[in-house]
């Protein structure tokens, strides 16, 4: 929305305290932004959304516009928005290698700062140490959910031969129109600014309810997407993967439609959401009826009417959901909770979607973002110990789920449930309550390694959690997308980082021993239990892994693109550089 000058004469700052382009052999190096300007302009993206231009004295305007305009004019003698070159005919060529230590001022005369004054040079370490890419390595990719398509996308978009195996007759995952994992009352957990794609946007809605897309609008910006960037035809549909192989010589095989197939890389992206979890050894006796959150959908819609619903598991979209359609016109509600839940309302107290309380700026502080985003957060029940922790626990976002918890409408109760009869909940705690119907929000199970063969399985086992969430340090040639994290963005940035790295436009991996220590090294701050039940999944804070990933696949925007929309309202493909 606003020029670099925004930036500068908002804080009144000269070129000693603002943006500097520091080149770094373990960093991206496009820009870094200076870690004490950005906390002093935390409180100043509050109050500066509009024009600021009169917030400094004139004579420090002047010498920051000076300053200004002679950054600028070296920008575009250098490179456009300070991105790396990639000329037409897409050949990595060798480009300058800095020292780690080195860091340069702008100037109007590029070579006077140290920097190449050809454009035949890339300014990012990423690409520093590239290698040449094979156009025509073939990579199958597994899965033709959202993880499925968008990897499908970006590897084609660099040049490989690429093959979509999907095991339903439907491309989309959850998200096809026809999932049964689809409920009425499903709406995304996150804005519609935050589910946009980096080249494709979801259309706009008048209701402030629709900035959370109903599941309709999401499945049909999915088939949008597929039909826009031609990904249909490269889909197999009611094509199962089984047998999954990594040759000695190298490459994979993998069995589809009773036909062996061999390819050079292979993509996971079979999602997270495949086995519904029920608990067993919990008999539902006469007169319960039990059924799981997945199949919400094919309930009649009185099926909570007058009942008492006791709701075991909770998480952060099925649990939520339930609750506040049992909380209509159910008898009773009661969630059971082997530990507290964490609800926060989608809009602040002026009835603006919280999103909208972010900028860019945020972004680059993840305990930021979670105080803008998640300003009131409610713990049930109250008394019970401990903090919110978003490595650990799971933050529901709620409609109205947290007023009907402060009235008692419904009740939270840390219990399992051990058995149900004559209309009754008995309670590992020795207490019972009425049950009528008993859903079961309690997750599902992730059947990603099914595929491989048990050789290949354990030596992905023997490398978790993975490298950042996709590598495995036993198997090269393997990327592993959507274990992780499933938000869309999130899901974006691995696949475009695959992508890149296997064309040769990021940094390489680190070694294999390194890898095995960055993955001991995250095995002991991690929650035991949750490794446990998700082996894949690196235990961090989303926005901590989104801006690490962006760094290695050399992602991050300009310099430019970054000071344009430094105080606009932050979306995550802001972190997201466009093109390949």
């Amino acid at each position: 929305r606003h020029s670099p000058r925004f930036l500068f004469r908002a804080m009144g700052a000269g070129p000693a305290h603002g943006l500097k382009p520091c080149l770094s052999q373990t960093h991206t190096t496009l820009i870094e932004l200076d870690v004490q300007l950005l906390r002093a302009l935390l409180p100043v993206a509050q109050g500066c959304r509009g024009s600021v231009l009169g917030c400094c004295a004139q004579s420090e305007a002047d010498v920051a516009n000076a300053w200004l305009q002679e950054s600028e004019e070296a920008e575009l003698n250098m490179l456009p928005e300070i991105t790396a070159y990639r000329p037409a005919n897409p050949v990595v060529k060798p480009v300058a290698v800095f020292p780690a230590s080195q860091s340069f001022s702008l100037s109007a005369n590029p070579t006077a700062s140290g920097l190449p004054a050809s454009p035949s040079f890339a300014l990012t370490s990423a690409m520093a140490t590239a290698v040449p890419c094979d156009q025509g390595m073939s990579v199958a990719v597994i899965g033709a959910g959202v993880a499925g398509l968008l990897t499908a996308k970006w590897l084609r978009e660099a040049g490989f031969e690429v093959t979509v195996f999907e095991a339903s007759g439907s491309i989309g995952g959850i998200w096809a129109a026809d999932s049964s994992k689809l409920y009425p009352s499903l709406h995304s957990n996150l804005g519609r600014t935050w589910m946009n794609f980096s080249d494709l946007e979801i259309p706009e809605f008048a209701s402030s309810r629709s900035y959370f897309p109903h599941h309709s609008v999401l499945t049909a910006h999915v088939a949008t997407y597929t039909e826009r960037f031609g990904l249909e035809s490269l889909v197999e549909l009611r094509s199962p993967v089984s047998n999954l192989h990594a040759v000695h010589e190298g490459g994979f095989t993998l069995t589809a439609r009773g036909r062996e197939r061999r390819f050079d890389r292979v993509c996971l992206c079979t999602g997270r959401l495949q086995k519904a979890v029920v608990p067993t050894g919990v008999s539902i006796g006469w007169g319960t009826r039990a059924f799981h959150s997945s199949e919400l959908g094919k309930q009649k819609p009185d099926v909570f009417r007058g009942k008492h619903v006791v709701v075991v598991g909770f998480g952060t979209a099925s649990g939520m959901d339930v609750s506040e359609a049992a909380a209509k016109d159910a008898a009773s509600v009661t969630i059971l909770s082997s530990r507290p839940i964490f609800v926060t309302p989608r809009f602040d107290e002026d009835g603006r979607p919280t999103e909208e309380n972010l900028t860019l700026l945020h972004s680059f502080y993840p305990e930021t973002v979670h105080q803008m985003l998640y300003k009131k957060k409610y713990k049930y029940p109250k008394e019970t110990p401990g903090e919110y922790n978003p490595c650990v626990h799971r933050l529901a976002r709620s409609w109205v789920l947290h007023e009907h918890l402060e009235v008692g409408r419904v009740k939270v109760h840390l219990a399992n449930l051990t058995r149900c009869s004559g209309r009754r909940a008995f309670l590992s705690d020795g207490e019972e309550i009425p049950a009528d119907v008993v859903v079961w929000c309690t997750g599902y199970e992730s059947r990603a390694l099914d595929i491989l063969e048990p050789q290949l399985q354990q030596r992905v086992l023997a490398s978790v959690p993975l490298y950042e969430g996709t590598w495995c340090a036993e198997v090269p040639g393997l990327a592993v997308i959507g274990q992780d994290d499933d938000f869309w963005f999130y899901l974006e940035m691995q696949a475009h980082w695959v992508a890149r790295l296997w064309a040769g436009k990021a940094s390489p991996l680190p070694s294999r021993e390194d890898m095995r220590t960055w993955a001991r090294e995250m095995q002991a701050m991690s929650n035991p239990c949750l490794l446990l039940r998700s082996p894949l999944r690196v235990q961090d804070d989303i926005f901590v892994k989104l801006r690490r990933m962006a760094e290695k696949a050399g992602l991050c925007p300009g310099l430019m693109q970054t000071s344009l929309n430094l105080f606009s309202t932050f979306e995550p493909r802001l972190l997201h550089r466009a093109g390949m």
